[in-house]
């Protein structure tokens, strides 16, 4: 081969050892060949109909048959998911990336002035090719009763899921699980509810991720052993969002009480800061009234001074000194006439 060919087979094999990586990109892009994996998702690759492999980068994480399961080692990942972060698929048409559909919901950003029915914003189904291995979830729990009074309440709900059996939520349950969990999730929070006594016990209650129900997120609990088992999901968090008593005279009543609370606790503020504005007034008085007392001592001794130094005698530095005393006890004054004497004695009083 003469030495000009050999040259251009080594341009054109270099250019597609180069070109490699930026190929399989756009192919990872449209799930051919290879696929792209974020951090904290789960996708499942398919030969035909049938379920081939489920493939999942999961800090902490690993995948065991469907389940995954905790992992205290360092995951093992191929050269191409290290440098590149791609994950061989295989040939197409014959293996492929299974896409499903999800609902979405959320909670709207405000619940106040709305009713039950308006507290979670259905946005639609949409396609996607990967599960995430942790979500939140709201969901709706209307009439929700109390034991004695048998008043009801409606719940919005703030669900955090794990997946812990990839296999259930999708090649068994085609991406439609969220109303069976949902309905699992009813069951017991209703039992929860129950338990809490009447209306005056429920408003009072812890209704936060550390609340009344966190209970229900236990590894073992009754209703995580359900949801595992009919959903391939576990319940990690759940909080109540928002709540209202289902009775609108109720409502009202609640209302009503919240408000006179608010305003007492106004009066109550308002009473405290006025008696704090008087104490701080009386303080700043006395502590006048001490400085003033300080500075006049300081006049009386330095003019007492002044007079001994100019040789002045002791009568005269007596009568001085009651002068000065008396001088000091009227207000609004410069001078001090001595009464019954030919020769006034003359004391500046400086404030």
């Amino acid at each position: 081969m003469e030495t000009s060919i050999l040259i251009e087979v080594m341009a054109y094999i270099l250019i597609v050892i180069i070109l490699t990586p930026f190929v399989a990109y756009m192919l990872a892009k449209e799930n051919l060949f290879f696929t792209f994996l974020d951090t904290g998702n789960i996708k499942y690759i398919y030969k035909g109909e049938t379920l081939k492999k489920v493939i999942a980068d999961v800090d902490k994480f690993k995948i065991s048959g469907y389940e995954l399961i905790l992992d205290k080692g360092k995951q093992e990942k191929t050269w191409l998911q290290n440098k590149f972060g791609l994950f061989w698929i295989g040939i197409p048409p014959f293996s492929k990336i299974k896409t499903f559909k999800v609902r979405k919901k959320r909670e709207v950003e405000e619940t106040k002035g709305k009713s039950p029915s308006e507290w979670i914003q259905d946005l639609g189904e949409v396609e996607v090719d990967s599960l995430r291995f942790s979500f939140p979830r709201p969901f709706l729990i209307q009439e929700a009763e109390l034991k004695e009074d048998r008043q009801t309440v409606d719940l919005l709900l703030i669900c955090k899921f794990i997946t812990v059996d990839a296999y259930i939520p999708i090649p068994e349950l085609k991406g439609d699980f969220f109303e069976l969990a949902g309905s699992i999730i009813r069951g017991s929070v209703l039992d929860k509810v129950k338990d809490q006594g009447p209306m005056e016990n429920f408003l009072i209650i812890d209704k936060g991720e550390k609340g009344f129900l966190e209970i229900l997120t236990e590894k073992d609990s009754g209703l995580n052993i359900a949801l595992k088992k009919q959903t391939g999901l576990r319940l990690v968090g759940i909080s109540v969002a928002d709540w209202n008593p289902t009775n609108q005279a109720t409502r009202e009543a609640m209302n009503k009480k919240f408000i006179a609370e608010k305003i007492r606790e106004a009066e109550l503020i308002d009473a405290d800061t006025y008696q704090q504005k008087i104490a701080i007034h009386a303080e700043a008085d006395a502590k006048a009234a001490e400085r003033i007392a300080q500075s006049r001592a300081v006049r009386i001794k330095k003019t007492l001074e002044s007079i001994s130094l100019q040789g002045g005698n002791p009568d005269e530095i007596v009568k001085a000194a009651a002068r000065i005393l008396q001088a000091e006890s009227l207000t609004n004054l410069t001078t001090l006439v001595e009464s019954g004497s030919n020769t006034p004695a003359v004391i500046p009083i400086k404030n």
